[in-house]
């Protein structure tokens, strides 16, 4: 086997390893519409995909002309992380490229806007956790979320 000119692989989470952004677009809608921004699905998946939640309030303080209240990010990260357990699936043959990719010889991670809890709770609902062990990095983990280059 030829050596790989590739030293690692670096995959996004959200989309690439799990089908979770139309859970997360379901419960930010839900989240602004109370706080009185009205969204549908899609239209908080064009917003906000991709953002962490810690980059809502000021963009939804700007839409209400209210200030979001205090502990409104842990307050829509638990309900996002209870819709998760319930709902987040693995893209489609996702276990197989890891496989792959690990049959290579070629490390890899992922680096994600999610929190740790969010990447675990995906990883434990879609049977990923074996093969995500020790791969994880959060946004959190660095202090700055994509597309900043820190992740």
């Amino acid at each position: 086997m030829t050596p790989s000119p590739l030293r690692l692989v670096i995959f996004d989470c959200d989309g690439v390893l799990v089908d979770s952004e139309g859970v997360s677009a379901r419960v930010t809608a839900r989240e602004a519409t109370r706080l009185g921004w009205p969204l549908t699905e899609q239209q908080a998946m064009e917003r906000f995909i991709g953002l962490r939640l810690s980059d809502m309030p000021p963009m939804i303080e700007a839409h209400t002309g209210r200030p979001v209240p205090p502990g409104w990010v842990a307050h829509v990260c638990d309900r996002l992380i209870e819709a998760l357990a319930q709902e987040v699936e693995a893209m489609p043959g996702v276990t197989d490229l890891l496989l792959a990719v690990t049959d290579l010889g070629l490390p890899y991670r992922v680096a994600s806007n999610s929190s740790h809890e969010e990447m675990r709770v995906k990883f434990a609902r879609t049977g990923l956790t074996e093969l995500m062990a020790g791969r994880q990095h959060s946004a959190a983990d660095v202090g700055a979320g994509k597309p900043a280059p820190d992740v």
